[in-house]
């Protein structure tokens, strides 16, 4: 380890009597003497701080919720389970560090993962709705015309799409066609079903 590593994890260790600067991460603050509670954690604004100054721009961290009687900083981010995996490490170094414990917000940010569908929309495609939401299903469903000349290969292209948007975001994205012919469906109860009076 050089000296510039050692100095660096001594800087980000929880015992740092330092904290880094939130918009220019070269530069480093003395902590107050008062921001160290007696329990162990860090100060709660420092501690916000560290996490907020860690994280790069491409983690999506939208906010940061302090709930302090249960020592928990509860993180909402653009695209939560892609987070859990990219940051596990982080998180465990900043619980260590900080002496939080913290917690990821099951919620992705909607205008984000609408966003990012119509980004995917492949060359020779057209989106023809705007995307919807099936938050149970964790897909994104988003209807689009089909050039006749990308017709052939469109079952391999919307695939490679749906892989990069699921790679980035963690959800599905479903891209349907619906520029070709429709034929109509008939409309049937299922079988034994109540006649509908009876129902």
């Amino acid at each position: 380890m050089t000296l510039e590593d050692k100095v660096q994890s001594l800087l980000k260790s929880r015992q740092s009597a330092f904290r880094g600067d939130f918009r220019r991460p070269y530069l480093y603050h003395p902590i107050a003497r008062e921001e160290v509670a007696d329990d162990g954690k860090m100060e709660m604004n420092a501690a916000r701080d560290r996490i907020r100054f860690s994280l790069p721009a491409e983690a999506g961290l939208i906010k940061c919720s302090a709930h302090v009687e249960k020592g928990i900083y509860e993180l909402a981010v653009h695209f939560p389970d892609v987070f859990r995996d990219r940051y596990a490490d982080e998180v465990s170094r900043f619980e260590a560090e900080t002496g939080w414990s913290l917690i990821v917000r099951d919620t992705p940010h909607q205008a984000r993962l609408f966003e990012e569908a119509l980004n995917r929309v492949p060359e020779g495609a057209t989106s023809r709705k705007a995307p919807a939401l099936r938050i149970e299903r964790k897909e994104v469903l988003l209807q689009v015309a089909v050039a006749p000349e990308t017709r052939d290969g469109w079952v391999e292209v919307a695939r490679k799409a749906s892989e990069a948007y699921k790679e980035l975001t963690g959800y599905t994205l479903v891209l349907s066609d619906v520029s070709g012919p429709r034929k109509a469906q008939e409309s049937r109860a299922p079988a034994g079903a109540l006649e509908i009076n009876k129902a």
